[in-house]
């Protein structure tokens, strides 16, 4: 059933439009000898077997890179197929071009792709005469069935099946079903002087076999920009067993970003949106090249299927970036002499980095080729590439709030606003291009929520997911629409925030990318990308509906936290935490132990990254001093909290020197720094010093190369992270280094607090009963 989806695809795929001047107004397919185009084509195939009572389900997902050339050949054209690289993921593993060759079968299918296909077709009713296998294997051949070629050599999945289509909105023709697809109707939904929207839509008497979806072609090429079908149906009788076919085809451009990820988009729930006020933009100062570019090294890694290069740009902000392009991109060998691998690449994608809010640049490669890419990139040793930096605009702009509506367009990124029932919930569309957009944060709302766009026209059968993508096929991008809660009296604006980016280039650098686990190790490299001490609670999410009642206060408002399952807990900041002294004074005892003020470690907020995290508060909790039993029934206590003042940071006098990630503790310990450094717990160290960047963010501390890293600050002494030198290697540049010191007079509080008493079991199951 794939290949006859396919076929509707293609069908749609090579129809054009000829016309002497100006926008074509039929759609037919006369392509230019010697054209070339490339595609990623990605497919989604979900089956489900019905055995007995049982229900057995299968997917698959499979990304190509297809190029296509046109040969003149008289009264013929021969289209050459050539896919460059493939990866696929099923449930027993997953298959790439680029895979090492398991089987002689498989070398000879490697090179059968490699070879690539042709179809000659007609000129003058581009029909399909001949559909060749340049390179056959012999397994096949001895088989007498080669599975590609009967794939690929049908009837309905080659060009020319359209024909004569009149562009005018409503127009259409039926492209013939058959047994496995019903007849689909091929219907002019929308047109401009570029491109052409074809609607794709059919389903069989009995409703069993249904297809949907879009293309979008070049007017007068006839070349597609992108087109997704969705289809359901009927396993095929030959099968023979009873299940159905869920298949998502998409086509997109070769250099398209955006990626494919149904899975996402299906389970994306709508996100909360909060008023913000947009003026920080203009508090950011765009980043010179020499910051932005601040790097000579960048990673590598592979995940997917794919190889990845980051360029982490440290201290500059996303939004004080710009944007950044990526040209040349050279593989090399241990002797710096290119490898002989061609690879793609989709561009720059800019995000905020894993570690720190520091934007990072990322580019995904595929390497091309079949027959021995796996063996040339065995002599892999790194990249070469030039990183160009380019200046971005940011504005605040405002958008009238109308009974009616109202739309605001800049550079052809459009944000359009329309009412609904309710008077205080309005609809905010945005629309992006290629290099403007309106950002979603808004300004002037008391609320609201963000969602990706439906198509509203998809039919019910189509989920979540499948309509999502249906909409970014038809639109070109991965549109949103924020429903915005406003209060009873409506503001007369909101702000918005718009983004262009610009063709003002204002620098470049030659870059070299290495190897993600050998640049960890090399302690002579910066850290390529920043490491910070501390998480930003807001971005890293909850922990738990109790985290938000561990507030910390300055020394003169701190006080305890009684919960009603009879535990206690007092919070303090991590500077408090290092000056000060908690205690149980009372002398209260349970079950022959003492009760005593513990640091809980459970309670810190520093998520799934605890190894080189720090938390931003320290939660105090009453014990026994064997930090077993936290429950506790009549007893009356004491806490009491001695600090020796109020704390501060000072200055550090230290020489840094031109490696400032690596830090010299003889300067800050003196000539017993080793004796101290084993005694010391790491937890202390870092609450007692601090090693600041430009943006003035703690930087986190990271382990030596030649030492096991432990599970966390707290289960670890500062000469575990030492080096044999006694030198700390710290998460990016050090612009100075601060010891926290104690102001001001001596603090010391002290609290009461009463439990409850053991409630009586006997009255409850009397009761009960």
């Amino acid at each position: 059933m794939l290949r006859r989806l396919s076929a509707v695809a293609a069908c749609v795929l090579f129809v054009t439009a000829c016309s002497d001047s100006g926008p074509a107004t039929t759609l037919e397919f006369h392509p230019e000898d010697g054209e070339t185009r490339r595609y990623q084509t990605h497919a989604n195939m979900m089956i489900t077997v019905q055995r007995g009572s049982r229900e057995h389900t299968e997917t698959m997902r499979n990304m190509m890179l297809m190029n296509y050339e046109i040969s003149d050949d008289g009264d013929v054209y021969r289209m050459h197929m050539l896919p460059e690289f493939m990866r696929m993921k099923y449930p027993q593993g997953h298959f790439s071009s680029f895979d090492e060759p398991s089987s002689s079968r498989d070398k000879e299918m490697r090179a059968m792709m490699d070879a690539g296909f042709s179809f000659v077709i007609d000129k003058a009713t581009n029909q399909t005469l001949e559909f060749e296998v340049h390179e056959k294997p012999d397994d096949f051949e001895r088989q007498g069935v080669n599975p590609i070629q009967q794939m690929l050599n049908d009837k309905l999945s080659r060009p020319g099946l359209v024909d004569d289509l009149r562009i005018a909105e409503g127009e259409h023709i039926i492209v013939p079903g058959d047994a496995e697809i019903p007849d689909i109707k091929v219907t002019v939904k929308a047109f401009d002087a570029a491109t052409v929207t074809l609607t794709l839509h059919g389903e069989s008497a009995d409703g069993r076999a249904r297809i949907y979806g879009y293309s979008i072609v070049e007017r007068n090429t006839g070349w597609p920009v992108r087109q997704t079908l969705i289809a359901h149906t009927p396993l095929p009788k030959e099968v023979g067993m009873d299940g159905t076919m869920q298949v998502v085809l998409s086509l997109y451009p070769e250099d398209w970003m955006y990626g494919h990820d149904l899975a996402f988009l299906n389970e994306r729930n709508a996100l909360p949106l909060t008023d913000t006020d947009l003026t920080y933009v203009y508090d950011i100062p765009p980043a010179v090249s020499e910051q932005a570019l601040l790097n000579d090294v960048g990673s590598v890694s592979s995940y997917d299927n794919r190889l990845l290069l980051s360029y982490a740009h440290p201290g500059v902000s996303f939004e004080g970036l710009g944007h950044i392009k990526v040209k040349d991109i050279k593989a090399l060998n241990d002797a710096d002499q290119p490898l002989d691998v061609d690879f793609h690449t989709n561009g720059a994608f800019t995000h905020v980095g894993f570690y720190s809010n520091d934007a990072e640049s990322s580019i995904e490669l595929y390497p091309l080729g079949w027959r021995d890419t796996y063996t040339k990139l065995q002599e892999l040793a790194g990249f070469e590439a030039r990183i160009e930096h380019y200046a971005a605009i940011h504005e605040v702009m405002t958008l009238p709030i109308k009974a009616e509506g109202a739309t605001l367009e800049r550079e052809g990124a459009t944000a359009t606003l329309t009412p609904t029932d309710n008077p205080q919930i309005f609809k905010l569309r945005l629309e992006p291009t290629e290099t403007a957009y309106f950002n979603t944060q808004v300004g002037g709302i008391e609320g609201g929520e963000l969602d990706y766009n439906l198509d509203s026209d998809a039919p019910e059968w189509v989920n979540k997911g499948q309509s999502r993508l249906l909409e970014i096929a038809k639109v070109g991008s991965y549109s949103t629409t924020l429903t915005l809660l406003f209060p009873e009296q409506l503001p007369d604006t909101i702000e918005l925030l718009f983004t262009e980016f610009t063709d003002e280039k204002l620098g470049e650098k030659i870059v070299r990318f290495y190897d993600e686990e050998e640049l960890s190790q090399n302690t002579s490299m910066a850290p390529i990308e920043t490491e910070t001490l501390f998480l930003d609670d807001d971005n890293y999410g909850s922990h738990g509906s109790e985290d938000a009642r561990f507030v910390t206060a300055p020394l003169t408002d701190i006080a305890p936290l009684a919960l009603a399952s009879n535990e206690l807990f007092v919070t303090l900041t991590p500077e408090q935490a290092f000056l000060c002294d908690l205690s149980e004074s009372s002398g209260a005892m349970e079950q022959g132990s003492r009760l005593e003020m513990i640091e809980n470690k459970q309670l810190h907020n520093v998520g799934y990254y605890s190894a080189t995290k720090m938390p931003t508060r320290a939660v105090f909790q009453l014990m026994t001093e064997d930090a077993v039993l936290v429950h506790f029934y009549g007893h009356q206590v004491t806490v009491e909290m001695h600090c020796k003042g109020s704390p501060q940071w000072q200055d550090v006098a230290i020489d840094l020197g031109e490696k400032t990630w690596l830090v010299d503790v003889v300067q800050l310990f003196g000539d017993d720094w080793q004796q101290q450094a084993e005694q010391l717990p790491m937890s202390d160290f870092l609450r007692e010093y601090r090693f600041l960047d430009q943006r003035e963010r703690a930087l986190a501390v990271l382990p030596t190369s030649n030492r096991e890293q432990p599970e966390s600050y707290f289960d670890a002494t500062l000469g575990d992270y030492l080096d044999d030198e006694g030198q700390l290697r710290i998460g990016g540049r050090v612009a100075s280094v601060e010891r926290l010191i104690a102001t001001g007079e001596p603090v010391t509080k002290s609290w009461q607090h009463q439990f409850s008493a053991l409630p009586d079991f006997s009255l409850i199951e009397g009761a009960a009963q």
